[in-house]
């Protein structure tokens, strides 16, 4: 009987390949594009901008996300 082998079924699901989304020009947006890719998994849901982005986080110019 293996470390894992409990009797549990594993399931798993896989998410829609949302592409690579660039940083930045400025190269402080990091989360910023990882936001977007996250939500280009669902078909269904809007992709915020890098300004919407910015305007939740409250960040002001020059700052790292």
């Amino acid at each position: 009987m293996g470390f894992f082998n409990n009797g549990a079924k594993i399931s798993g699901f896989f998410l829609k390949d949302p592409g690579l989304v660039s940083n930045g020009s400025d190269g402080t947006s990091c989360l910023h594009a990882c936001v977007q890719m996250i939500q280009k998994t669902k078909e269904e849901a809007r992709v915020l901008s890098f300004e919407e982005i910015d305007e939740i986080l409250r960040r002001k110019h020059g700052q790292y996300s």
